[in-house]
């Protein structure tokens, strides 16, 4: 990796710029968001001028460490680029990314003498295929989205009908002790009334009783009364006949 190194991101490197699910900090981050697969490594230093070139350096290294970027090619010069590290000497080598990692097309070696346009070619079909990988995880990022929705929607369903038969349950519970107290209520009513009623009665019987019994004293005494006036009657007028 030198100043002439060209990176590109990988599919992962363009799903982390959407998804963040990779901690980085914010300057790494920042140095993943400029890869474009056609700035040069001391282009992209210029850009992050702020940033020391050591530190530059060990951001690009980590960055590859993490596969979130690859060296796209090196520039041998205006009208050329170097092969990687590996590659054959005739030609421009090319790592190739797995469709199991969201890579971008592989691009098949030329070559030595490949003009300014056949790098722009590659580079345009990289950014192509960058910017496809891109709206690939965003379809299933979305479509992630609304299964979350619809088993959040389910769960949400589930509740409220959980909630709504809770709610039902107390609804009858509470009816349920309502009856039960005008029940109670009622037979309480019931046995007093009864109670009362019953007294009611007893006490017109003892009454009645009672007055039975005055008026049966009453004639007897009269009765007597009568009895002891006609036996002195009666005595009176043997005393006159003697």
């Amino acid at each position: 990796m030198d100043n002439r190194t060209i990176f590109s991101k990988t599919g992962k490197g363009s799903l982390e710029i959407s998804k963040k699910s990779i901690k980085l900090a914010a300057e790494e981050r920042q140095a993943l968001i400029l890869v474009d697969g056609r700035s040069t490594l001391a282009e992209l230093e210029e850009k992050l001028n702020k940033i020391a070139p050591p530190r530059m350096r060990a951001i690009f290294e980590k960055l590859l460490e993490l596969d979130l970027i690859r060296i796209f090619v090196t520039k041998g010069g205006p009208d050329s680029i170097s092969p990687l590290s590996g590659a054959n000497t005739t030609g421009i080598g090319v790592q190739e990314i797995t469709e199991d990692d969201l890579d971008f097309t592989a691009f098949a070696p030329v070559a030595a003498s490949n003009t300014l346009k056949d790098i722009e070619d590659r580079r345009r079909a990289a950014a192509e295929a960058e910017s496809k990988a891109a709206q690939e995880a965003a379809v299933r990022e979305k479509a992630r989205q609304a299964e979350v929705a619809r088993l959040t929607g389910e769960k949400a369903e589930k509740e409220a009908k959980a909630l709504a038969e809770a709610r039902e349950r107390a609804r009858l519970e509470e009816e349920a002790k309502r009856r039960a107290l005008a029940e109670a209520q009622a037979r309480a009513a019931a046995e007093l009334k009864a109670r009362e009623e019953s007294e009611r009665k007893a006490r017109e019987e003892a009454e009645r009783t009672a007055r039975a019994a005055a008026e049966l004293k009453a004639r007897e005494e009269s009765e007597r009364k009568a009895r002891e006036e006609a036996e002195r009657t009666a005595r009176a007028a043997a005393e006159q006949k003697a």
